[in-house]
């Protein structure tokens, strides 16, 4: 197999997986539950914006390298 064969195979590959944007970058609001435990949401009324996780894309690069 040649280079160019692999990088084709390992591009597909990549290619085919499904990315969820699961990380919110921006402001958070910290508010209890009926435990009295604390809770961490988004401050939807904030600026800010939901990224693909880093753990995601080298999972994928990881697949496509083995």
């Amino acid at each position: 197999m040649t280079i160019y064969e692999r990088i084709d195979r390992a591009y597909a590959c990549i290619a085919d997986v499904t990315f969820k944007k699961d990380k919110w970058v921006g402001k958070w609001v910290v508010t209890r539950d009926e435990k009295g435990e604390k809770i961490r949401k988004p401050d939807l009324s904030q600026d800010g914006y939901y990224v693909i996780s880093i753990t995601q894309i080298l999972d994928a690069v990881q697949k496509a390298h083995a």
